[in-house]
């Protein structure tokens, strides 16, 4: 039914936006159009950008867990299981280095020193 209305009247709705503007002025309408365009345009790309980041930030949370994994082992464990005897000292408990390649093939280095204040 409302398709059949506005086929009846789409003639008249027609002409009436054609006074509105024309009456607001061809120009103002061609900037309010290509504003509306360029908002659009600019809310996808920020949406692309937090869509990325969102990647990114899981790929490095992948990676921590990855790492928390290895926290895990038993050679490890057993280190902080010597160490609960000596509570009142902070020492370094792991050095160590690790190796994070992201997807453009860009590595970098990370020291890992990990350190228990009892």
């Amino acid at each position: 039914m409302l398709k059949l209305i506005l086929f009846m009247f789409s003639p008249f709705i027609a002409i009436y936006v054609w006074f509105v503007f024309d009456a607001i002025g061809w120009v103002n309408v061609g900037i309010a159009f290509s504003l509306a365009i360029a908002f659009g345009l600019i809310s996808i790309i920020r949406e692309n950008k937090t869509k990325t980041l969102s990647a990114e930030e899981q790929r490095y949370n992948e990676y921590i867990e990855s790492l928390n994994k290895e926290i895990q082992r038993p050679i490890i464990q057993a280190r902080l299981a010597k160490l609960e005897n000596k509570a009142n000292e902070v020492e370094n408990v792991i050095k160590g280095k690790a190796t994070f390649t992201d997807k453009d093939g860009n590595s970098k280095d990370l020291d890992i020193n990990i350190h228990i204040k009892m």
